[in-house]
């Protein structure tokens, strides 16, 4: 989110469906067999399979994935319609988050019931990269970074590795948080973190009550991160306010180029600026800028699924923004 004196921009999108879940009947109906359930898989594309049932005439695959932001809440992702001879559905290249939680089931259509009935409740969870924000082991850091396990040496740490002065204001950052900072900024190339030179913890704003993050263009070497940012998807929003302060701090052609090969269309009543090609998440329809933080965010935290909703976006981010490095 960037904040500019009378006008800003909501941070968060808000999820479309939620569903609140309640059990199912398992009789008379198909279960899921693949992945065992409460597994943690090493893929994001991998293939679910369930038993037979023998009234079947069609099976539907609803697939659910866990909010970050509510707890016990999971969000409709999408359905599958199979035959009644077919037991296996094969999850695409970019449906699936890494380090998320996912649920699913077998509605069975058969003749005597078109509405058909749900069998058991399997979830799983992604895990080919994990991030570990509480780790037994942490790296051992050099003499010069201070002790990771400790707060104190955290932020010696991450002070003397990337230049970033981690501030505490309304809140005081916590030690699983600053070690999520920590392993996020250890993956990202120096061109993109020496602009941010502040991370400050904050338990509001007045900006209102969805905003995880923000950057006031007349500061723009500091990133403000709310309770909701931290609770909500640190990792995320941190790449995604640092990439503001990457636009606001000598790279102007950079985010020049972004919307001229993106958003070189304007609608022709209101005059505002249009996608030429749809960004990566409603929240990146907002503007051009936010379409790039919302891109840059991705690259970091879910390349995959950038990758495969738009190459181009990907390789632009890719080029000017990480300078080659890839996740």
């Amino acid at each position: 989110m960037i904040f500019k004196k009378s006008f800003l921009f909501s941070l968060v999108a808000f999820t479309l469906f939620s569903v609140l879940l309640f059990g199912f009947s398992p009789v008379l109906a198909a279960d899921p067999l693949a992945p065992a359930n409460g597994s943690a898989l090493k893929t994001l594309t991998p293939e679910l399979s369930w038993t037979i049932d023998q009234g079947a005439v069609k099976y539907d695959i609803w697939m659910l994935k866990k909010s970050k932001k509510m707890f016990g809440l999971y969000t409709f992702l999408g359905r599958f319609i199979r035959e009644a001879n077919e037991t296996t559905l094969k999850i695409k290249t970019g449906m699936l988050e890494d380090n998320s939680d996912y649920l699913w089931m077998v509605r069975t259509v058969s003749k005597a019931s078109a509405l058909g009935s749900f069998g058991k409740t399997f979830k799983f969870s992604t895990a080919v990269n994990p991030i570990y924000q509480n780790p037994q082991q942490p790296s051992q850091p050099s003499s010069a970074s201070g002790d990771l396990n400790t707060v104190a040496g955290l932020l010696a740490a991450i002070k003397a590795k990337f230049g970033i002065t981690m501030e505490n204001g309304t809140a005081e950052w916590v030690l699983s948080s600053l070690r999520v900072v920590y392993n996020t900024l250890s993956k990202l190339p120096a061109k993109f973190y020496s602009c941010t030179k502040y991370l400050q913890r904050i338990s509001t704003t007045s900006l209102g009550a969805g905003v995880g993050g923000y950057v006031n263009s007349a500061d723009p070497s500091r990133v403000y991160m709310t309770n909701l940012g931290v609770n909500y998807d640190l990792a995320g929003i941190v790449v995604h306010e640092m990439t503001h302060c990457f636009q606001f701090n000598g790279n102007y052609a950079v985010s020049a180029a972004w919307t001229a090969q993106f958003w070189s269309s304007r609608n022709s009543y209101s005059g505002q600026w249009q996608p030429v090609s749809a960004p990566p998440t409603d929240y990146g329809r907002t503007n051009p800028m936010e379409d790039m933080a919302e891109s840059v965010k991705l690259y970091v935290t879910n390349a995959s699924s950038l990758k495969y909703q738009n190459s181009e976006r990907y390789e632009f981010v890719k080029k000017y923004v990480m300078n080659g490095a890839e996740f």
